[in-house]
């Protein structure tokens, strides 16, 4: 039997080293696309569900005239905040927001706010006098848990939402 026939089985360490650097470069460049793509699904339940609020809103003024909950009606819930890890809808009978027939899928991410009334709003965004009924709807959250809030925010009569965006999140 001849040495020169005989090969050694196995990887060099070069080789192994050069697995590890690319392996290393990989996971550098995913870990924080993966991380923006939770943050924007995160970030989505909030649109959808002030979707859901307009939709629900404007069938109520169609059918009753008016805004549901004028003057009186501030509903916040759930009522703890939420931060970057999701929190319980609590008892749907029990939210303010069933009574518009509003209710998400699960666990949520923001604390939903909405506002309804006529002239001389409570809201900043429709001054005194303003002069038809009126809705806002509002979700906060933090949904990195970085201690910076964002915030969405439908109002009536407008198709766009308020999205303000924390230092970070693109």
């Amino acid at each position: 039997m001849t040495r020169n026939s005989q090969r050694n089985a196995g990887y060099t360490l070069v080789e192994l080293m050069m697995v590890v650097v690319i392996i290393g470069v990989l996971a550098a460049t995913a870990i924080p696309s993966f991380r923006r793509q939770v943050l924007r699904s995160r970030a989505a339940e909030s649109i959808a569900m002030l979707g859901q609020i307009r939709m629900r809103q404007e069938a109520y003024r169609s059918e009753f005239g008016q805004y549901f909950g004028t003057t009186t009606f501030t509903a916040n819930w759930p009522t703890s905040t939420p931060s970057d890890e999701n929190v319980p809808w609590g008892n749907a009978a029990s939210s303010p927001l069933a009574l518009l027939g509003v209710s998400p899928d699960g666990p949520v991410y923001f604390r939903y706010r909405v506002m309804a009334g006529y002239d001389n709003a409570p809201a900043a965004q429709y001054p005194a006098g303003y002069p038809d009924w009126w809705y806002v709807a509002q979700a906060t959250g933090d949904i990195d848990g970085d201690g910076t809030t964002y915030f969405v925010e439908a109002i009536a009569g407008r198709a766009e939402l308020y999205v303000s965006s924390p230092a970070g999140f693109e």
